[in-house]
């Protein structure tokens, strides 16, 4: 059974330029934050970033629904499929991301020996250029892209020298918004 309302999967998501400088501001102040604890309470703690763990689904749901009532980013999707221009926005949930893409970046990288499996995964944002949004089409918008690549002993896997042969890349440019792309 198929969902008319869902875009094509080729069809890109967008986020308001304020979302991307609540990012940013973010990451600033919380950085400027741990500088000053870190100078004032004379600590010798060293920060390093946070690895992923294992939460409870409980645990999981309450970061979500903390995130989708504070400020979430934005999501213009189509309300009538087919209709150019008639869109919603809506709040940004999260990414759905091809399993076997992921698989191939971590169990099966043509740029480690057989056997061998990437550490950890990254993920990039990236744009390719921009559209035309809000009233009168005069806000520009990013059409963002999520680019993942493996990463083994601290490094990333990617051979700069291949330009295009995609066929040997383990780099990937796809993610679908949810919404419309949730899972039911």
């Amino acid at each position: 059974m198929s969902n008319q309302n869902s875009p094509k999967k080729n069809e890109r998501i967008s986020l308001f330029k304020t979302d991307v400088a609540k990012i940013i501001y973010g990451m600033l102040l919380a950085f400027a934050f741990m500088y000053v604890y870190n100078n004032m309470t004379g600590s010798t703690e060293s920060f390093t970033i946070a690895k992923s763990e294992r939460i409870s689904w409980d645990d999981a749901f309450k970061l979500k629904n903390e995130y989708l009532k504070f400020k979430p980013f934005k999501v213009r999707v189509a309300r009538t499929p087919g209709v150019p221009g008639d869109t919603v926005e809506k709040k940004l949930e999260g990414f759905v991301f091809d399993a076997k893409q992921i698989d191939t970046i971590i169990n099966h990288n043509v740029l480690l020996p057989a056997g061998e499996q990437a550490d950890e995964l990254i993920l990039y944002f990236g744009q390719a250029g921009t559209f035309n949004s809000g009233i009168l089409g005069i806000k520009r918008l990013p059409r963002l892209h999520i680019i993942s690549a493996g990463i083994k002993d601290g490094k990333l896997l990617i051979d700069k020298n291949n330009t295009g042969d995609m066929l040997k890349s383990n780099v990937y440019d796809k993610a679908d918004p949810c919404p419309p792309n949730c899972p039911k």
